[in-house]
């Protein structure tokens, strides 16, 4: 069995889905979707 690794990602990725997500153009969700990330 194998275990599948946590994914990281850099803090520029991070910060560009945070300001989207503070300028609420568009839901987590899609956020998540769009950049293959957990919602949470």
């Amino acid at each position: 069995m194998t275990q599948r690794t946590r994914g990281k990602i850099d803090a520029a990725l991070g910060a560009k889905i945070a300001l989207e997500a503070l300028r609420e153009k568009a839901t987590a969700a899609d956020l998540a979707q769009r950049y293959q990330v957990h919602p949470n």
